[in-house]
């Protein structure tokens, strides 16, 4: 020990560095394959997204051999020379993958911006978060075209290597130290001051957070791991530095898999894109090698079978279906951890990864990673993805990264960037910042490079100039505010209460197509609007699912709210429209019984009920995929369907609705959708007239050929003793038309 050197600056025992395994790219390499054959076609290999897993493990178990056998003298030392390695590992090829994947994106992609903000985040290794926010389901079609969506993996591990090192280096120490402990109370305390700042001066206890109490959440669900270090600092649980680590590793691991099983079937998107519930995979490939130092006769016993058995099982298990993620993600972690510790050389698994071609493929793991996605998303804005194209997209993405690996990535991580490692680390930040800024620029400005934008037709103008005014249409709140709702039921923009009658309408951003239209051809009717956003709308609280409970934790007050509303305003000459996007709905059990339900109150208000079915959805993720350019040969082919396909596939609630008018005789029923088709063919576009904004939305102009229609109908309305009206329509008949049953 060093003269002066404090005790706890080193741990009793330290590992020597590593001697290189092969086997480890090879496994890397089977992991990206996985990864990449997944990307392209899910259905040949459900499971293959699980590579990322795989990636997870081997940078656990990598990461904690690099803390070791690069042990700092004292706590500053150890964080500089791990995250100068860190840096010179990761940026180089990062800022190489986004800023030209950013400009080319941008020359594709008309609206850039879902793109831009992801990579943007992610060069702080932050794109997890923001993924996380939006609610994302990574298995969407809509990520496909989001040309950093898998960066959320390297936020992952940017986050774990922020909290890991400190963490090791505590549970390493012989003593504990209280300094990290009363540092925290600290800021505690700090905060608690901060907070009757805020109460005093604002009136409000979160007034000085930004986004009040959500800001606060989303600190408190982001930030706790940071309460593991000062709590590793003030434990210990072992008996040697190695042992403690041993111990607590293993019960952060063991908190974070329980955490990740309990919440993947109800809150799937976080247990999926944050990091505390994926430390469990991390730590397991550290749990690998401390394991191995602590007990060093562990690595004598070796299992031949065990070995051939895992590879196998491991390799089968990239097959199991999507349903079973959370099992198949725990035997994934579980066998490669086998594998990791049990391979040997004399093992004919450790011969076939170690081949020559497999450990190269191995090596560029980390920049084929990168681009292979990106090259996906590019293609899918273009030529699109076929079988006589996926041998060039795959040369292109070995090109790619290969020369990322061999002329950027493997020389700058040899490379001393500067002799003081402060220098080196401010000069990595420094590149991420002015990387970050040019991104932003892009942001703001990038959308005009697009080939779209430059070189118009008169359906890609329709769509983009209705940009705007698509979005300010469809904007729905993912909160049940109870008294604002009332207020836009009731008064219009300008604070004054809506003519009488008026047409209330609610349901989800499908009902909320036709509001603005409606307003145009009804402007001697009140037109009040509240409609709620993905998934939610006027349906059963048994009928929410788990990942709308994330996205709109107030749904279930939603169909409560209209019950009490309309009890306490709906008038005689009122109309009440409800609509949804059927394709989501379709599967709720108790959608008859609950437009009964509103049925009921409406009659006993001799008011009138006015549903319609739903828009002919296009399979394109956006129309401008289904127009022919220079730039995209091939329109996408799922951008047309059928009538009969469009009938059968809501003939259901045809049915339903038949029922309902059949019970009730002030309730009507629109079939609107063949007003979006011509010749028997449904697509994104009817003569000159653009009619969808993305796949299920309509333009602004598409809406009102459905809003007039629904505006006759309000306006003819014949009186229920009336003995012309009309009978109810027979789900095969496919012509406009609006039905009530005679009283």
């Amino acid at each position: 020990m060093a003269p002066g050197q404090p005790p706890t600056a080193r741990p009793q025992t330290l590992a020597p560095a590593l001697p290189y395994r092969p086997e480890i790219d090879g496994l890397r390499a089977l992991a990206v394959t996985a990864v990449i054959i997944n990307h392209f076609n899910g259905k040949i290999l459900p499971s293959g997204y699980l590579g990322v897993d795989i990636f997870f493990v081997i940078s656990g178990y990598v990461i904690t051999a690099s803390l070791l056998s690069n042990h700092g003298h004292n706590l500053g030392d150890h964080l500089a020379g791990f995250y100068l390695r860190r840096i010179k590992r990761l940026v180089p090829a990062l800022v190489l993958f986004v800023l030209p994947m950013a400009v080319l994106i941008c020359l594709v992609n008309p609206t850039p911006g879902d793109s831009l903000q992801t990579g943007f985040m992610a060069l702080f290794g932050l794109s997890n978060l923001v993924l996380n926010e939006q609610a994302t389901n990574y298995f969407a079609a809509s990520t496909q075209l989001n040309a950093f969506t898998h960066t959320w993996s390297l936020g992952v591990e940017e986050q774990f290597y922020a909290i890991f090192p400190p963490i090791l280096w505590y549970c390493l120490s012989e003593k504990p130290s209280r300094k990290p402990l009363l540092l925290t109370l600290a800021l505690a305390l700090a905060l608690a001051l901060l907070l009757g700042v805020a109460k005093i001066s604002t009136g409000h206890l979160f007034g000085l957070i930004p986004g009040q109490m959500q800001g606060l959440a989303t600190a408190i669900r982001y930030g706790w791991p940071l309460l593991l270090i000062p709590l590793c600092a003030a434990v210990r649980l072992g008996r040697s530095g190695l042992g403690n680590a041993l111990v607590m590793v293993s019960l952060l691991s063991l908190l974070s898999l329980v955490g990740f099983l309990a919440l993947y079937q109800g809150h799937q998107a976080t247990a999926y894109f944050l990091m505390p519930w994926r430390f469990w995979e991390l730590g397991a490939g550290c749990l690998v090698l401390l394991v191995g130092q602590a007990r060093p006769g562990w690595r004598q016993w070796h299992g031949r079978g065990l070995v051939l058995a895992s590879g196998l099982a491991l390799v089968l298990a990239l097959f199991l279906p999507q349903e079973l993620g959370a099992i198949a993600t725990v035997g994934v972690v579980g066998l490669t951890v086998i594998l990791i510790d049990q391979l040997r050389p004399t093992d004919s698994a450790y011969k076939l990864l170690s081949r020559k071609t497999i450990v190269k493929l191995g090596k560029i793991s980390y920049s084929l990673y990168l681009w292979h996605w990106g090259i996906l998303a590019l293609s899918r804005w273009t030529i699109g993805v076929h079988a006589w194209s996926i041998p060039f997209q795959v040369l292109t993405m070995l090109t790619a990264a290969w020369l990322s690996y061999r002329w950027v990535e493997t020389p700058l991580r040899r490379a001393n960037w500067s002799r003081r490692r402060a220098r080196t680390i401010g000069l990595g930040l420094a590149v991420l910042v002015l990387s970050a800024s040019f991104v932003l620029a892009l942001e703001r400005w990038g959308g005009e490079l697009a080939l779209d934008r430059r070189f118009p037709t008169p359906w890609s103008t329709s769509l983009l100039k209705g940009a705007d005014a698509f979005n300010a249409q469809i904007q729905v709140g993912n909160q049940v505010d109870e008294r604002g709702l009332a207020a836009v039921l009731e008064r219009d923009q300008r604070g004054l209460p809506l003519a009488r009658p008026r047409l209330y309408i609610f349901g989800d951003s499908h009902a909320n197509h036709y509001v603005s239209a409606l307003k145009e051809a009804l402007p001697s009717m009140g037109v009040g609007s509240a409609v709620v956003g993905w998934q939610c709308g006027y349906i059963d609280p048994a009928d929410i699912n788990s990942q709308t409970q994330k996205w709109l934790p107030d749904c279930q007050k939603y169909s409560r709210f209209v019950d009490a509303f309309l009890a306490a305003n709906l008038r005689s000459d009122d109309v009440v429209l409800v609509a949804h996007r059927w394709k989501e709905k379709k599967a709720n059990a108790h959608t008859e019984s609950t437009l009964n339900h509103l049925a009921e109150i409406i009659q006993a208000k001799q008011a009138r009920l006015l549903l319609i079915d739903d828009v002919p959805e296009i399979g394109a993720i956006t129309p401008l995929l289904c127009s022919k350019r220079p730039w995209r040969p091939f329109p996408a082919t799922s951008c047309f369907r059928s009538q009969e396909d469009v009938n059968s596939d809501q003939r259901r609630y045809d049915a339903i609705a038949e029922r309902i008018i059949k019970s009730y005789p002030r309730v009507q029923y629109a079939q609107l959708r063949t007003l979006y088709c011509e010749n028997n063919s449904c697509g994104p576009y009817k003569g000159e007239l653009m009619l969808y904004q993305d796949s299920d939305h309509l333009t602004v102009a598409a809406s009102r050929l459905g809003a007039e229609r629904l505006a006759a109908m309000i306006r003819n309305q014949p009186q229920a003793s009336d003995p012309t009206a009309s009978t109810p329509p027979t789900p095969s008949r496919i012509n406009v038309h609006a039905t009530r049953r005679s009283g």
